[in-house]
């Protein structure tokens, strides 16, 4: 049973606990250092002197709990100090708890007597074994659950506990946040301190100074304003400075004399939110809805303190009798007279009659912006009024002003003067596709009042015809699209349109040409078909078929070797192929080729398939050069010597022939050898000799000239 009221204590908690926990935090703390682990305060009754505190942190409190606190009081002019209490004070033990349990078990003696619910809070507070919401976090830091509740069991205890004891005097005393010391004398100053547990007062770790002369001032707030209308009246006060003495509360009194029969009219007391730097956080209001027609009402506001006391009262603050409106006006007619002038008529609730003091007539261009007045305060007997300037479209409201400066308003009622006169075309000025593809058109704004709206209008060519693409009522001289950029078509066309109140439409503009923000890369060239001859190697490729390529990169390589060198570039036209003869070639040697396409927007194409060509080789070689033969009679030897520069060479052969024995290879020398002494021969005979080269690839050159040696 006791788990359940307090279950219940705490839904009630719920929905108040994080704007309580803000507020009166921001209250505390504007009233006392933060830094400090305990608020303290006294209060002078003249014949006794109340002590109150509250703890600023939950392992604080907690220490509190387990070890209480002890009070000293010190006579300044004594300079004597007494203990106060023989034990530590510490929060209603557990006799106390099981007698208020007792109590909520036995419904009869519940029906009896009426137990404060806050200290019924305060008591689970201290008592964590009987705490509905306890977690096994072992971690003691704050924490939030998604319904704006602390889920850390410490923190939430506190902070339930601060509250209860906050808000109820008797849940206070059951915590042992309030102290009353009955044993002082009047006319006497005194310091009490405050120590944990058994401490001596040196190590007090909160002091208060208080005089018993007097009795402590009530401060008393101050009304400044009323504002009332036909459903309310609200009240501003000036706040009691929370430096002179704590008030976290407030309650309004109201009566229909001024000198007494003062009810309370709030349910609860009002809380003060903040206290910061801005003026209107020094202010409080109420709206009293409890009005009633043709009264008179006065106000008082009185503070609560820390310690559950009021302050003193303001003085009465009267409300003047009330006497609001209660229909709204209607707007009859808005007639336009020869498309000049607009005549509004409007009448109200007989009703009101005695309340209205005035009528104003507001206009506007459209029917949800600013109304501005066009007339003066009309007689409540004036029900008519003429705008002699208006636009081509207006909006008009009439406001009946009642004698309690309350205000009810017509509902808007449009007004049109015939017009049949288009805007002049617009002229765009520039557009521009950027990379995420959404086109910026710039264009002169019209002079027109009554525009209205505008289109766009675009083609993929020249030559298309255009279609509406957007229409928007925002006029504005710079206007949006947004193109897709995977596609290949490269331009867009865009005209505007704009149009006035009425729909005439204006001729269109000039036409401008967008380039779409490129982000596809061409197609590359396909080869097509080779020739290889004594000449070179000669290529044909048909060229990208992208409409913005602009050049062609022809790579070469041979076929053993690692890395790709750009062999030449080529600018593209409109032709379909393209030839192109490679001499840098070696004969008999393998070369590959591959082409990339670049195109207006530096975007390269993937390599086209990997061309291989051999170089043409007939197998001739160039024929050796000064090549002699000299005979040697007297040793019967003859020489031979010739030059060569060609690289590759594999050997030379030198033939030998005579009258008898056709040529044939006579020996074969090194491809650095350049010369060759023939000692086989025979006097009586006639020699033939040729030489020649041979090459690794299996090329040759030509033989040499025949050379004659008769001996």
């Amino acid at each position: 049973m006791v788990k359940n009221v307090i279950k219940k204590e705490m839904n009630y908690f719920k929905y108040i606990s994080c704007v309580l926990f803000i507020s009166c935090y921001a209250l505390l703390s504007s009233a006392q250092d933060m830094s400090k682990p305990i608020w303290f305060y006294t209060k002078s009754y003249k014949d006794s002197v109340a002590l109150r505190w509250h703890f600023n942190d939950a392992n604080t409190w907690k220490e509190y709990i387990d070890k209480g606190v002890t009070i000293y009081r010190k006579d300044v002019t004594t300079g004597t100090t007494i203990r106060i209490n023989e034990e530590p004070l510490k929060p209603f033990t557990d006799s106390v708890w099981v007698q208020y349990e007792y109590y909520y078990k036995d419904t009869s003696l519940t029906k009896k007597r009426d137990i404060d619910q806050n200290t019924i809070i305060a008591l689970a507070m201290q008592h964590p074994e009987l705490f509905p919401y306890t977690t096994n976090r072992s971690n003691e830091s704050t924490a939030v659950s998604s319904e704006g509740m602390f889920t850390d069991t410490l923190l939430m205890r506190h902070f339930f506990h601060t509250m209860a004891c906050f808000s109820s005097k008797e849940a206070g005393i059951v915590g042992m946040l309030y102290f009353l010391d009955d044993e002082v004398e009047k006319n006497k100053t005194y310091e009490y301190s405050l120590v944990m547990g058994n401490n001596k007062v040196e190590k007090s770790f909160a002091r208060s100074t208080i005089s018993t002369t007097t009795a402590s001032t009530k401060f008393k707030p101050t009304i400044v304003y009323d504002y009332t209308n036909r459903r309310k009246s609200s009240i501003k006060w000036k706040k009691i400075d929370t430096t002179l003495t704590f008030v976290a509360f407030y309650n309004i009194y109201r009566s229909e004399t001024k000198d007494k029969g003062y009810v309370k009219i709030n349910d609860q007391p009002q809380l003060s939110i903040f206290k910061n730097e801005a003026a209107d956080s020094l202010y409080m209001f109420y709206a009293d809805t409890t009005l009633e027609k043709g009264k008179t009402y006065y106000y008082k506001v009185v503070g609560l303190d820390i310690f559950w006391e009021e302050t003193g009262y303001s003085d009465p603050y009267v409300v003047r009798e009330v006497s609001y409106l209660v229909n709204e006006p209607r707007i009859e007619s808005a007639i336009v007279v020869g498309r000049k002038v607009t005549d509004i008529t409007w009448s109200f609730n007989p009703i009101d009659k005695e309340s209205v003091v005035a009528f104003r007539v507001y206009r506007s261009e459209s029917f949800d912006t600013l109304y501005t007045p066009i007339s003066k305060d009309l007689s409540p007997n004036v029900l008519t009024f003429r705008d002699e300037q208006p636009g081509l479209d207006m909006y008009y409201k009439v406001a009946m002003i009642g004698a309690a400066k309350d205000t009810l308003w017509t509902f808007p009622n449009y007004a049109h003067i015939p017009d049949s006169i288009a805007p002049v075309a617009p002229v765009i000025l520039s557009a521009l596709c950027d990379s995420t593809g959404v086109v910026t058109i710039k264009w002169k704004h019209n002079n027109e009042k009554d525009l209205f709206a505008y289109k766009i209008f675009k083609a993929n060519h020249l030559k298309d015809e255009f279609s509406g693409v957007y229409m928007s009522e925002k006029i504005d001289s710079l206007v949006y699209d947004t193109l897709s950029l995977n596609t290949t078509s490269e331009d867009v066309y865009y005209m505007l349109q704009l149009l006035d109140k009425t729909y005439n439409e204006s001729v269109f503009s000039n036409v401008v040409k967008v380039k779409r923000y490129d982000i596809i890369p061409p197609t590359a060239g396909v080869f097509y078909s080779f020739t290889t001859d004594d000449k070179g190697i000669s290529l044909t490729w048909a060229n990208s078929s992208s409409r913005d390529a602009v050049k062609t990169i022809l790579y070469r390589k041979y076929q053993d070797e690692m890395n790709w060198h750009v062999h030449k570039t080529f600018v593209n036209d409109t032709a379909v192929f393209k030839t192109y003869l490679d001499t840098a070639v070696v004969k008999g040697q393998w070369y590959e080729y591959k082409l990339q396409t670049v195109d207006d927007n530096n975007l390269s194409s993937d390599f086209s398939n990997v061309f291989p060509v051999r170089a043409y080789d007939s197998g001739r070689r160039p024929p050796l050069k000064n090549v002699k033969v000299e005979l040697n009679k007297k040793k019967q030897t003859v020489k031979l010597s010739w030059q060569y520069n060609e690289t590759k060479v594999l050997y030379f052969q030198v033939f030998r022939g005579n009258e008898k024995v056709p040529l044939s290879i006579l020996e074969s020398t090194d491809p650095n050898v350049y010369e060759l002494y023939d000692m086989k021969i025979a006097p009586g005979h006639r020699y033939i000799y040729r030489v020649k080269a041979v090459f690794k690839d299996g090329g040759e050159s030509p033989f040499s000239e025949a050379f004659i040696i008769e001996l």
